[in-house]
């Protein structure tokens, strides 16, 4: 089923999937909590949400856990150098 009401170049050949699918995607992106989506998208069950979603949940557990070490003071320059100090050689 094509959306043929909208006018715009970059909407007029965008089935409603994938309209519905966007809009969750931006969401959930934005920080919206799942089960707001969940309703908003009429999914009879948050899990279905989830599994649909997750590859975006990703991105945001990622987020999250860098606003966590962000408010924890925790600086990840350890983490980029790939070794922890007990993984160090000759220990």
């Amino acid at each position: 089923m094509k959306v043929s009401h909208l006018h715009s170049n970059h909407c007029a050949s965008r089935r409603t999937h994938d309209l519905r699918h966007t809009c969750a995607s931006l969401l959930l992106a934005q920080g919206v909590d799942a089960r707001i989506i969940m309703e908003t998208l009429g999914h009879s069950t948050i899990t279905m949400t989830l599994d649909t979603y997750a590859h975006v949940m990703q991105t945001t557990l990622r987020a999250a856990a860098d606003r966590m070490d962000d408010a924890l003071g925790i600086d990840d320059v350890g983490e980029e150098e790939g070794a922890a100090p007990e993984d160090s050689p000759g220990e």
